[in-house]
């Protein structure tokens, strides 16, 4: 519900503040990596195994996905399951680039706050060939 999502996403919002603030070697990484922003990519990508927010976010997740594989209708799949979280702070002029979770069965984002105004996230058909010969497409 609405009120959940809420106090979700302020305890994940402090729990990335508080990285920023004391993950020395997140702020080392950042620095060669992620210019402009933190990430704990490099250091933490496991926040669901030690942060509350983050666990809490890996079941509300894992419901969403067992749905969506339901919808499927696939044979035979294994029990997913999260590998990796971690928390970015894009600050401004930080951008991601177009990169590929290839180990991944399924993968997301999770915006837990944006700034006004801010484009929306893109994505794309994971096949670089037919990337390379497409056309621009609208963000959405």
């Amino acid at each position: 519900d609405e009120d959940s999502l809420a106090w979700l996403n302020a305890e994940l919002l402090k729990e990335g503040r508080r990285l920023r603030e004391t993950d020395e070697d997140g702020k080392a990484w950042s620095e060669q990596n992620y210019p402009g922003g933190y990430t704990s990519y490099g250091s933490q990508r496991s926040l669901n195994r030690i942060c509350p927010a983050a666990s809490e976010l890996e079941a509300w997740l894992t419901r969403h996905v067992r749905t969506y594989l339901a919808t499927l209708q696939l044979e035979g799949v294994p029990e997913l399951f999260m590998t990796d979280c971690w928390i970015n702070i894009m600050g401004p002029g930080t951008e991601h680039i177009f990169h590929q979770h290839g180990s991944s069965t399924v993968s997301g984002t999770y915006y837990v706050q944006t700034p006004a105004g801010c484009p929306g996230i893109s994505f794309e058909d994971p096949c670089l060939d037919r990337i390379a010969a497409s056309g621009r497409r609208r963000v959405v």
